[in-house]
């Protein structure tokens, strides 16, 4: 019992041997947080941050392994993600800054959770670097003066990029991640409502005959076949 309090508030060790040494002193005693801040000359928000990194043994092992830092540690642990989403979490998001962090992990907990964990961490990530945007398109109106002096107004669509995802392309951005360039690409298309036709050689021959079926079906136009040349 001796070692595992002095283990507590001993300042050579790490964050995860403290926070470990802390949850074997709350299971062994039944002392509360605050009564925990109370013996130890600690803080009760303290107290309460290395609970939350011995949460997941995970996450302890990370921040030990300086996989990652103390306050990603308190974060992942303080959102409440089950034993697989903290390991996954411990993974990938060492180069992230805390609050980013919690934004992650609160799309992660939300996603399919039939998805593996990996997988829902890196959605989560990606949708999170990306963002949500609003208002891409404006129109703005022209006016057009004809040979004859006649004064007409015309109309153009305008794509505001800065409301786009691709506000997250800042000058002399070398390298993005590619699920987040995935989703960047995909969002840009839903709010501006451009949808890039894949090439053949992309898509099955099924998938091409859905392909040019539908695009006739929306023209109301299809081509006769023609007949074969014997």
């Amino acid at each position: 019992m001796k070692a595992i309090i002095e283990n507590v508030v001993r300042v050579d060790l790490k964050e995860g041997e403290k926070a470990a040494a802390l949850k074997q002193l709350r299971e062994w005693t039944g002392w509360s947080f605050e009564a925990i801040a109370d013996r130890m000359g600690m803080t009760v928000n303290r107290v309460l941050e290395l609970a939350a990194i011995a949460r997941h043994q995970s996450v302890v092992e990370a921040v030990d392994a300086g996989q990652i830092t103390k306050k990603q540690a308190i974060a992942i642990g303080q959102t409440g993600v089950d034993a697989d989403l903290a390991a996954a979490m411990a993974d990938g998001v060492g180069d992230l800054d805390p609050k980013v962090v919690r934004q992650v992990a609160k799309h992660a907990k939300a996603a399919d959770p039939s998805l593996p964990a990996p997988e829902r961490v890196r959605e989560a990530r990606a949708t999170v670097l990306v963002g949500t945007s609003q208002g891409p398109m404006r129109t703005e109106i022209f006016p057009l003066r004809s040979a004859d002096g006649e004064v007409r107004e015309v109309a153009r669509e305008i794509v505001m990029l800065n409301n786009t995802a691709l506000r997250t392309v800042r000058p002399r951005l070398a390298e993005v991640d590619r699920d987040a360039f995935v989703v960047m690409l995909r969002q840009t298309c839903e709010d501006t409502n451009v949808w890039v036709l894949p090439q053949p050689t992309q898509v099955s021959l099924d998938e091409y005959r859905q392909l040019v079926d539908a695009l006739c079906r929306a023209g109301d136009y299809y081509p006769e076949r023609p007949s074969r040349v014997e």
